[in-house]
């Protein structure tokens, strides 16, 4: 979500919440790492505080942007610089377990995988290891595990120039090709090139936003905190990969000290062409039961060698012919609005649930097949500008008739940032409904009701 920016509090001095529960000291704490959006965080807190408070357990934020309403949800909360600086948020850390210790991490979203792996190992809490961590978030690493597994990936290389890029797609078979940087980005600069006469240009534009990046940025302060080799040079060298064509689907769900859970496999509605984005999900996907065996088990395999435990995941493949390829790694619950709406109604137990589990060190409850048929879908936007117009309670309400939930993901005034900003994300609403037999009727139906939304949104310079 794009939101107004956020009150600034200072990183040196933690803030108590503004009623927090008597006797605190007996009291277990769960620290929750990097947050976001803030709606979205304000409902996991008021979701979980008072169970938790139940089983002596304290819900804490730790977060580079403070607001006072989120004082109001969490029995605490304490500074953190940004997620790039990622020493100084595991120092930050380790402080704060030093007064009030520690009984884990939840660390769920991509802005927290690294600083919580490293304060996870040296508190010797439950958590996703350093080096999963590392495995899934360099993708150059990521890549050379799986395909050294025999995991299905497309075929990759690194360069750090045009020639580079040209002489790949010479012995790859051709156009197009995709380029990416070394570090997960959640999409926002990945390059689809489609012959010789655009490489130049794609190259220049990819070349000049690594060092800019704060995705960059956050891994190479992680490997200097962890001490590890990168293999590569993140801020001149990047991916070339062979275009994965297939239909797009997902994998969804947690690794226990039982095993797998899997949430099922979700097909994935693009954005238009060029751009990494999601428009919608199904599910679960309408595919042969062959097929999805068959991504289930190559999931699975991507698992094992990135060494992903003790952690949500979120794997992005593609399909073609009945055969599976990974496109990414994420140890870590998918991250979209809307998302774990879409997994509570369909499984009868909210992903988020099972994420406090794993970081308490205990085993959550086995997952039931889906028992209906369910579908998100977006309404997006790929421009910048400020917000003026959001649909009111009267439009929310009458678009909702037809559908489960109608969410709106932006307030007005609010401003969106361009495509490859780092704080692009291009969701304005979602929309949530269901069908007995049918996934596809049920994204046909949330795709109507999101389309239905009246925005305004005015250009800026």
């Amino acid at each position: 979500m794009v939101h107004n920016p956020p009150t600034s509090i200072p990183p040196a001095r933690g803030l108590r919440a503004q009623s927090p529960p008597e006797n605190t000291h007996s009291m277990d704490t769960l620290l929750a790492l990097y947050l976001s959006p803030f709606a979205e965080r304000r409902a996991f807190a008021r979701r979980f505080r008072d169970r938790y408070r139940e089983r002596g357990v304290r819900l804490v934020l730790a977060d580079d942007a403070l607001e006072e309403e989120d004082l109001a949800c969490f029995d605490d909360a304490i500074a953190l610089p940004r997620p790039e600086e990622v020493g100084g948020a595991v120092d930050a850390v380790l402080a704060y377990a030093r007064r009030v210790p520690l009984c884990g991490l939840f660390v769920q979203n991509e802005a927290a995988l690294l600083s919580g792996a490293l304060s996870a190992r040296a508190l010797e809490l439950p958590g996703l290891a350093v080096e999963a961590a590392h495995a899934c978030v360099n993708k150059y690493r990521s890549r050379t595990l799986l395909a050294s597994a025999g995991v299905p990936v497309p075929r990759f290389a690194l360069a750090s120039s045009a020639e580079d890029v040209r002489r790949f797609a010479n012995g790859a078979g051709g156009y197009p090709v995709i380029l990416k940087p070394i570090a997960s980005v959640l999409g926002r600069f990945v390059i689809r090139v489609d012959g010789a006469a655009g490489v130049e240009a794609a190259v220049a534009e990819l070349r000049a936003w690594l060092p800019r990046s704060a995705d960059i940025a956050r891994l190479r302060a992680f490997a200097a905190r962890a001490a590890i080799d990168l293999g590569c040079d993140p801020l001149r060298e990047f991916l070339v990969e062979s275009f994965a064509a297939g239909d797009a689907v997902e994998t969804d769900g947690i690794v226990c000290s039982s095993g797998i859970r899997s949430f099922g496999v979700t097909e994935q509605v693009l954005a238009p062409r060029g751009r990494f984005f999601i428009d919608g999900y199904l599910l679960p996907a309408e595919r042969p039961a062959e097929e999805i065996r068959a991504i289930e088990a190559v999931s699975a395999a991507a698992l094992r060698a990135s060494g992903v435990r003790a952690a949500g995941y979120s794997i992005e493949l593609r399909v073609q012919g009945g055969a599976a390829t990974i496109i990414e790694v994420n140890p870590r619950l998918g991250e979209d609005d809307g998302f774990a709406h879409l997994f509570a109604n369909a499984l009868g137990a909210a992903p988020l649930d099972l994420a406090v589990d794993l970081a308490l060190g205990t085993e959550p409850p086995p997952l039931e097949p889906a028992r209906a048929r369910f579908a998100l879908a977006y309404r997006s936007t790929f421009s910048g500008g400020r917000v003026v117009r959001v649909p009111g309670a009267g439009a929310r309400a009458a678009s909702a008739q037809d559908v489960l939930e109608i969410g709106v993901c932006v307030e007005e005034g609010a401003r969106i940032a361009l495509p490859r900003s780092r704080d692009f994300f291009p969701h304005l609403a979602y929309a949530l409904a269901s069908d007995s037999t049918s996934s596809r009727a049920a994204y046909a139906r949330a795709r109507r009701a999101v389309d239905a939304l009246d925005f305004e949104i005015a250009a800026t310079e």
